[in-house]
């Protein structure tokens, strides 16, 4: 029998923060993710993903709420193109260009 667990939108935001917290303690843990750099919401991410794994995989869905995921991600890639500029571009070359 599939168990689901609705993650309201507060509770995503909180369970956003834990996954920071997280990183950061499997950075502090790990001193080959320091010296790397790998960055703590990555390993935050990673591990919650694998938890969310294992949860599905003993029959147990987990569902975020997340009505501002699309908004948030359209400002982020945008502000991420409005630091592009035509000399870096040049700088890069035709792949660059092509990419």
């Amino acid at each position: 029998m599939q168990t689901i667990i609705d993650i309201g939108v507060t509770e995503s935001l909180i369970t956003a923060i834990l996954v920071l917290f997280i990183g950061r303690l499997i950075n502090s843990l790990s001193p080959k993710s320091a010296k790397f750099n790998i960055p703590e919401p990555i390993l935050g991410g990673l591990a919650i993903a694998i938890l969310i794994t294992v949860l599905y995989q003993n029959g147990i869905t987990v569902n975020f709420n997340l009505p501002l995921q699309e908004t948030f991600m359209l400002l982020f890639f945008s502000t991420i193109g409005l630091a592009a500029s035509f000399k870096l571009l040049a700088q890069g070359g035709k792949k660059v260009f092509v990419f």
